[in-house]
């Protein structure tokens, strides 16, 4: 009856080392940055970490912290396209315009009779392979303002395409104050040359676009990617552990409540259960002082609990960062979103570089050859294109917003100013872990340094107080040793006479053996789940991994790019927009 004991528990010790919290580059130049800007509150915090949020404080805080940046961009783009309108968008127009169609697109022209003067006096400057000599000569002789025919003869003053010098487009008022200048100039040279510059400029932004947005993929969906991938595996190893700690306590409470009822029940009188052999010969012939072992028990197993209650602070730990991977898991649930918006904006400013290049193309064909017209496709370009545009850039404009509040929540977690030495306390140089934080919040009290174990490493072990409780399991298992063979109960059996319920002892006692055996069990197992091993692989997967390196990436890389992605945006639309009236 004497077996070997069923469990072993191995010290957690030293032997698990945790490197420290290092940030990012990117995500600690932007977050320490925008610090200087706004900071997050303790509630912004404990909402995103814990499980206790309040829509109204944690939307209004993150807003008004934005709020003057976006404001920026829109009065910045509000009073770009009102000097444009104030000071007529034909002038501008001129410089603009006629860089998104080719050359001669009559049916684009006649749209607009204001671009019309102006396109008429530029195309006969550019077609002069259509000017035969005479009106070549007469141009020459001729003041700036006389209009020439498409077929290069001058028109009489009753013919429609006749200007006079009295009317011409030198006295036009508006024109007057431009002529000269080289943004609205007639001459063809310079009218080449803001074309080649408005084109260029077009493509430059376009070309910024397409590969902000494709960074915006790698260096933003990525991220958020791996922080979900990350949070997914460390959801699985909390539910293992929270199982394990479930099964645990379970088992110890069976072996506890089993006992409560076989030791406090009516015990065996030992007269009955050995009937020759006085009561005082009996206990040091069966090697067991059962009221010792009853003793033990009523002072050990309340301690045992307490020991079990101490250690499951730790799961405090396992649920600060259940939560927070629940949260991130969520956020990168709807991460596709995000992503069909960069897809679109990609699609449309490729689509706008094409019909740049179309136009271009266009340029270069034969002038004899037919040129299809594209007056249809503008408009249709003007209505539907453009304002889809305009909806993604407001759309990246109110993701700004979302991303400077990630940074600063981030940063603010991550980068705390806060020292542990100092109990939370601001400190004026240095900047603090997600320890800190967690510790400054978590409200852990007095079990500060065993929650601060298993988040650091576990320099200390933190489930020493099992191996305590292992230790006096382990010393009433050795005082329920009854016998080392069969034979040593058949001598006794004989010894106590015919009558003797010796058989009934041993089951009773062997019934308690065995419920603290479960009770051991059930200490391994929570030696296990709560090994420091597990719990700060899990915490640093977490903490360290998802939230404060993956997490914390994307937002600082979303912000940069969204705001650069939002003003080519405005640039571009901007420019396309501009030779339209009517749009």
């Amino acid at each position: 009856m004497n077996d070997e004991s069923t469990f072993a528990i191995e010290p957690n010790g030293n032997s698990f080392g945790s490197p420290g919290y290092e940030p990012p580059s990117i995500f600690s130049k932007v977050g320490l940055s925008l610090e200087k800007i706004t900071v997050g509150s303790r509630k912004e915090i404990q909402d995103f970490v814990w499980d206790e949020f309040e829509p109204k404080e944690y939307v209004t805080n993150g807003v008004i912290g934005i709020s003057p940046l976006v404001l920026f961009f829109f009065l910045s783009w509000l009073t770009t396209l009102l000097v444009l309108r104030c000071l007529g968008r034909d002038r501008v127009g001129c410089a603009a315009g006629a860089a998104f169609h080719h050359d001669n697109n009559e049916e684009v022209l006649a749209e607009d009779p204001e671009e019309q003067k102006y396109s008429e006096v530029s195309d006969s400057s550019m077609d002069c392979d259509k000017i035969d000599s005479e009106s070549v000569n007469e141009k020459t002789n001729e003041a700036d303002g006389l209009m020439m025919t498409k077929d290069g003869k001058k028109n009489k003053k009753n013919d429609i395409g006749f200007v006079d010098e009295e009317t011409s487009l030198a006295d036009d008022p508006d024109i007057n104050c431009c002529k000269t200048c080289c943004c609205c100039a007639f001459d063809s040279k310079r009218v080449s040359s803001r074309k080649f510059q408005t084109r260029f400029v077009f493509t430059l932004f376009a070309n910024v676009m397409v590969l902000c947005c494709m960074l915006m993929i790698v260096c933003w969906y990525g991220p958020m990617k791996s922080a979900a991938s990350t949070c997914k595996k460390v959801v699985e190893l909390t539910k293992i552990i929270r199982s394990e700690m479930k099964t645990a306590f379970g088992t110890f409470s069976q072996g506890s409540k089993k006992l409560d009822q076989v030791m406090f029940a009516e015990p065996l009188s030992y007269a009955v259960i050995c009937p020759n052999v006085p009561t005082s010969s009996f206990e040091s012939l069966v090697g067991i002082e059962i009221k010792k072992v009853f003793n033990d028990y009523g002072y050990q197993v309340p301690d045992i609990i307490t020991f079990l209650t101490t250690a499951a602070v730790s799961t405090q730990a396992i649920k600060v960062f259940a939560d927070a991977n629940d949260k991130i898991i969520t956020i990168a649930g709807y991460s596709w979103i995000f992503n069909c918006f960069i897809s679109f904006m990609i699609l449309i400013t490729l689509s706008q570089l094409g019909a740049l290049f179309y136009a271009v193309h266009k340029e270069g064909t034969p002038k004899n050859t037919k040129r299809k017209s594209c007056c249809q496709f503008e408009c249709w370009y003007g209505w539907t294109i453009l304002p889809c545009q305009f909806i993604l850039v407001i759309c990246f404009m109110l993701s700004i917003i979302v991303f400077y509040f990630g940074v600063t929540l981030t940063t603010d977690f991550c980068l705390p100013k806060l020292s542990t030495s100092g109990n939370g306390a601001l400190i004026t140089s240095g900047r603090g872990t997600p320890e800190d934080t967690i510790l400054h919040f978590a409200n852990v009290g007095a079990e500060d340094a065993l929650f601060m174990s298993y988040l650091t490493g576990c320099q200390t072990d933190p489930t020493a107080q099992i191996l305590e409780a292992q230790e006096l399991v382990q010393k009433n298992l050795g005082n329920l040793d009854l016998f080392s063979s069969q034979d040593d109960f058949e001598t006794l059996s004989e010894r106590c006479g015919p009558d003797n319920q010796l058989k009934e002892y041993v089951d009773y006692i062997t019934v308690i053996r065995d419920q603290y055996i479960k009770m051991g069990d059930g200490l391994v197992l929570s030696n296990a789940a709560l090994s420091c091993a597990r719990v700060n692989t899990a915490y640093k997967l977490t903490m360290h991994q998802a939230l404060c390196t993956d997490f914390a990436t994307a937002n600082a890389n979303g912000f940069v790019l969204s705001i650069v992605i939002s003003f080519c945006g405005m640039i571009l639309i901007t420019l396309r927009a501009a030779w339209r009236t009517s749009v």
